[in-house]
């Protein structure tokens, strides 16, 4: 698994998540969301790649 699919991974259960709580009304915000979507966004380290790695 490379870099891209993590972070397409971290997108999908972020949104999968978000409109699950919504629908239990448990919803976090949008500004909250919208941070959390940032930082998934971002670019993974080595050893969190590596842990992943090693996980899966």
């Amino acid at each position: 698994m490379n870099f891209e699919q993590i972070i397409e991974q971290r997108i999908k259960a972020l949104k999968e998540a978000h409109i699950s709580n919504q629908i239990e009304g448990a919803d976090m915000g949008d500004s909250t969301f919208s941070t959390m979507l940032e930082r998934a966004n971002a670019p993974i380290t080595n050893e969190e790649f590596e842990r992943r790695t090693i996980i899966c």
